[in-house]
């Protein structure tokens, strides 16, 4: 387990340290998924989360061969055109 430091900015931005960019094998454009629970905070690559769930979910024929990311566009369009606050 690599563990290192870094600083909240005001805008609520943080560096990840090189070391760990480095041992995740982290790119720049790279999707990250951020979780909190029990007073833990978890950063982890998006495309994780998919490969666990890969397998697990009938992807509609409507999105199958589409790109990942215009995947994710058309969802968010979707949630968000219903979405009231």
């Amino acid at each position: 387990m690599i563990t290192q430091s870094g600083t909240l900015t005001s805008k609520g931005q943080v560096t990840i340290p090189a070391q760990i960019i480095k041992s995740a094998n982290l790119k720049k454009g790279h999707k990250l998924s951020f979780s909190f629970e029990n007073g833990i905070i978890k950063i982890e690559p998006t495309i994780n989360i998919v490969r666990r769930v890969a397998g697990s979910l009938v992807l509609p024929k409507k999105y199958q061969n589409m790109d990942l990311d215009k995947l994710i566009q058309i969802a968010k369009e979707e949630h968000f055109a219903n979405y009231t606050p």
